[in-house]
Formats: structure tokens, sequence, C-alpha cells
């Protein structure tokens, strides 16, 4: 495909692209309006980072936002790419294949922690932008290093990823204590004895359990990869 086959987004995060429209020199670039739109969405989440208030938190006017950016989608993605970031310097390239994955959860993990509205910004299709696909390789290096196959090491990545996610959500939008307990009320006992039984314990009203959740997650998935590793031969 050719670079200017790809969206604008891609072509964006990959320096493919340069301000499209003639006039005055510009004032701002790129990266100061990303920076200026995580900063709103950090504040206020997605819904605070319109392009009028984008462009007057730069002290410019909305039409000089759209020499660099087409329309809040695009803005959205390079914003997406910016706050997860690529991988630091100390990952752990080199090391075992099961370190590499905890500590691709726990950085994904703080990264949501600080940039919530990572998780309303929508996913249409496989990874395009440069930062997230630094993670993307960390996790493949890393498995196939192992001995999985590049088909089973990007399933068991995609997997991982997705448990940061939901961990990360149930995290940011978990009700009150209260709500928890008033539950018990509309489950009759006969028909939700599990339930029940689970929400007496208390578990859903202790603050630890989403982060708890996480872990339990992580290392039933690096325990189901292991078992992986262990066939002869892996998995396909």
């Amino acid at each position: 495909m050719a670079p200017s086959e790809h969206p604008a987004a891609t072509r964006r995060a990959w320096g493919l692209d340069q301000p499209r429209r003639s006039g005055p020199r510009a004032s701002i670039t790129t990266s100061q309006i990303i920076d200026a739109g995580i900063a709103l969405a950090d504040a206020g989440g997605l819904e605070a980072c319109s392009m009028p208030k984008l462009a007057s938190s730069l002290g410019v006017g909305t039409m000089s936002l759209y020499r660099h950016i087409d329309d809040k989608a695009e803005l959205t993605a390079l914003m997406r790419d910016y706050a997860i970031g690529p991988v630091p310097p100390d990952a752990p390239r080199m090391g075992p294949w099961d370190e590499a994955m905890r500590f691709y959860a726990d950085t994904m993990s703080e990264r949501y922690f600080a940039h919530p509205w990572l998780l309303d910004v929508p996913i249409t299709g496989f990874p395009q932008t440069p930062r997230v696909l630094d993670w993307v390789e960390f996790g493949l290096a890393a498995l196939t290093a192992a001995g999985l196959s590049p088909r089973t090491a990007l399933r068991s990545t995609l997997l991982l990823d997705g448990q940061v996610t939901a961990a990360a959500r149930l995290r940011r939008d978990s009700g009150p204590d209260d709500e928890t307990r008033s539950l018990s009320d509309l489950l009759d006992v006969e028909d939700y004895p599990a339930l029940r039984s689970t929400i007496a314990t208390g578990v859903l009203a202790d603050k630890t359990f989403d982060d708890g959740g996480l872990q339990f997650g992580v290392g039933v998935i690096i325990e189901g990869i292991r078992a992986l590793l262990e066939e002869d031969p892996p998995s396909a």
C-alpha cells in the first residue's frame, strides 16, 4: 500500500504528512496540538477535547488546527498513540518472556490510570500507529523468542492487552460500595445462590479487588502461555 493510501491519522503518526493548507506560517505544531488535546482529555475526558476548546487553549483560531488535523477522529487517534507512548528503555526486552508480559501489563495499566479517557477511544481495527505498534512488537518478540508461533504469539499479546483494558475499565467505572451491597436485595437466593454468596463475602466492595483482578487475569494468561510452550511442539 502506498503511503498516500493510508488513513490520515496513520500518515501523520508516521510523519508522512506535513501541514497541507497554504497561508501564513503556522504558529503551532502538530505535536503541540496533540499535547494540548491530551491535557484537556486528562482534565475532563474526551468530550472536553472539542476543536474550539482545543484552539482556545492554544490561543489560536479553530481553523488553524485544520492545517494539521483533519478532524476529531484523527486527533483522537494521534492522542491515543502519544498517551500510550513507546516501550520504555528499561523494558526487559532480553529477559524471560513472562517478565516481559508482566511489564507489558503493569506499564499499560499505569498508562490507563494516567489517561482514563484512553478507554473511551474507539478501536476500529489492528493498530496502525508507531507507539502502539511498538508494544505489539514487544509482546511478539518476547513470545516468539520463547517458542510460540507468530500466530499464537499475536493472539496471546492481544489477549493480555484485552485483560489489561478490561481491568482498567472496571477500576475506572466501578460504582460506589452501597450500589454493590444493594444489588443483593434484587437477587432471589434460589435463582442466584452463587452470586449472592459472592457478594456476601464483600469482595466486590473491596477497593483492592480491581487491581487484584488485573494480576489474577495476567497470571492466568501467563500460565496458559506456559502450558502452550510446554507442548511438543507448541500450538500453532
